[in-house]
Order: C-alpha cells, then sequence, then structure tokens
C-alpha cells in the first residue's frame, strides 16, 4: 500500500514539473497590408492536343491575369483581366488564328421507302355520361353509452324457522348452581395433562 502512495505521489510531481503538455498558442502571422504575389504556368501537350496556359499578378488588392486555351475549331482564345475594389472583375476576350476548314462530306443519297396509304380512321363516339349527384354521408352523432342501475327487490320465500330454546327444567335450584357432585374430568393431550 506504502509503495502505490509513493507511485502516485512520483506520478503528480512529474506532472507538476512537467508543465503544460500542449503548446501555448502561437502568434498568429501579421496582418499584410499590401499582399503581393506573381505565378504562372503553361501545358503544351502534342499527344492529346491540350494547349493552355495563365499568368496572375497581385499588388494589393489589385489583381491582373491572362489565360489562353484553344478551342475546337483551332483558334486560340486569349482572355486577359483585372479585379480590383474600384472597378471589380474586368474581363476582354480576344481570338488568334483563323478557323480550321471543316471538310463536309456528301451525304449519302437515302431513297424514300413507297408511301404507306392508310385508310381513313373513324374516331368512336364517345357521348358523355350522364351528370351523377353525390351526396354526402348521413350525420351521425356518436354519444357515450348511458348505464342506470337500480335496485329490484327479491322475493323471499318463508320458510318456517327453528327457534332453540334451552328445555325447561324444573329441579332444586342447588343442583344448577353447584354443579353435579361426584363427577371428575381428565383431558390428556399430547403435551400437557389436564384435570378437573
Amino acid at each position: 500500500m506504502a509503495l502505490l502512495k509513493v507511485a502516485c505521489c512520483c506520478v503528480v510531481l512529474g506532472l507538476v514539473r512537467a508543465g503544460p503538455l500542449l503548446p501555448v498558442g502561437q502568434e498568429p502571422e501579421p496582418f499584410d497590408p499590401n499582399p503581393q504575389y506573381s505565378y504562372s504556368y503553361s501545358i503544351q501537350d502534342a499527344v492529346t492536343g491540350d494547349s493552355k496556359s495563365q499568368s496572375e499578378t497581385r499588388n494589393g488588392d489589385v489583381v491582373q491575369g491572362q489565360y489562353s486555351v484553344v478551342d475546337a475549331d483551332g483558334t486560340r482564345r486569349i482572355v486577359d483581366y483585372t479585379a480590383d475594389a474600384i472597378h471589380g472583375f474586368n474581363a476582354v476576350v480576344r481570338r488568334e488564328g483563323t478557323p480550321s476548314l471543316v471538310h463536309a462530306t456528301t451525304p449519302a443519297v437515302v431513297r424514300a421507302a413507297p408511301a404507306v396509304v392508310a385508310r381513313a380512321v373513324v374516331p368512336p363516339v364517345i357521348t358523355a355520361a350522364p351528370p351523377s349527384f353525390v351526396r354526402g354521408a348521413p350525420f351521425v352523432q356518436y354519444s357515450s353509452p348511458r348505464f342506470s342501475y337500480s335496485v329490484q327487490p327479491v322475493a323471499v320465500a318463508s320458510t318456517p324457522v327453528a327457534r332453540y330454546a334451552p328445555a325447561p327444567f324444573t329441579g332444586p335450584l342447588s343442583n344448577h348452581i353447584t354443579g353435579a357432585s361426584g363427577v371428575h374430568t381428565s383431558v390428556s393431550t399430547p403435551y400437557h395433562s389436564y384435570s378437573y
């Protein structure tokens, strides 16, 4: 147990001594009030016929550039553009070269198939169905069922009821009060014996 306490203390002290695990936030790059860049590229692929180029320069808020591409008709389209905060984006498009001649092929002679004359078709006679009136469903009002309960008198058959009363005893009163003399009773149970 003591070893566990020592190990925990060492871990806590190591973390405190190590300092922050993540580096403190770095300073953002300073704001450049006059950004400047310039780039250009060019592609000349003789296999695919792809030919294009682009160049662009930025000085502050003014961007100037040019791109060119060879169109399908063989002419070179050149676009010169500028963009600034005052005039927005402006582009001037010009074309160089002459369109290549497209050799027209002679159309093949196609003979029309013999005309098929269709017979006149009599349109079917369509008569309007008589108007039908749709009646709305009858208004049915539902209510919860009402229950009532009443007690009906029950008919009771009168049958003779036997009434029991002690038998009349005539004898000396002394026998009633003291009990019978000479009578002894004993009761045995599995747990205890009683004697009277």
